[in-house]
């Protein structure tokens, strides 16, 4: 997620079910990934 507005943004995640570290649903990549057609230009990841 990229905020593009003028003010801080919250951003609040509720899952439905606890995370399981055996099978995970998300995966994070590195921002300059080919595999992302989106520049975040200036960001400083994670």
């Amino acid at each position: 997620m990229r905020n593009i507005g003028a003010s801080d943004v919250v951003v609040i995640d509720f899952p439905t079910a606890p995370y399981n570290h055996e099978d995970p649903d998300k995966y994070r990549l590195p921002i300059d990934t080919p595999l992302i057609p989106y520049s975040f230009t200036a960001a400083r990841g994670w």
